[in-house]
């Protein structure tokens, strides 16, 4: 749900490869804190989406092992200066939805698991 004056990025896809400078900083795990999206040189092609109601973000990469897995945005209606405690708190539910995503790795891999050896079971039985 997107607060009133901006666009829901809600199943958005975006193909990061083509904001080359954008990607790399979330690859390194870096939290992009942007002010503003116009001034935002490394945005390039992903700035004309989010300007049609965004002009601040606060992104906070979300990773599963070593792989960049999504993105928790946080998008301003103006212009906005972060401030440390909006960083650090949207820093830490990142956190918390990426030991989310990591739980849901594990219980997945877990019954792929026990299916495959519930399968090897009924073979040997037969």
């Amino acid at each position: 749900m997107a607060p009133e004056g901006l666009t829901s990025l809600t199943g958005e896809r975006v193909d990061l490869r083509k904001t080359p400078q954008y990607l790399k900083s979330l690859t390194a795990r870096e939290i992009n804190v942007t002010p503003s999206i116009r001034d935002d040189e490394r945005l390039g092609l992903l700035r004309e989406l989010l300007l049609s109601g965004a002009e601040s973000m606060l992104d906070v990469p979300l990773r599963h092992s070593q792989d960049l897995v999504g993105l928790l945005c946080m998008c301003g209606s103006k212009p906005h200066r972060w401030t440390d405690s909006e960083i650090t708190t949207v820093a830490e539910v990142g956190e918390f939805i990426g030991l989310a995503i990591a739980d849901a790795f594990a219980r997945e891999e877990r019954e792929q698991v026990l299916d495959r050896l519930s399968e090897s079971e009924r073979l040997r039985r037969s």
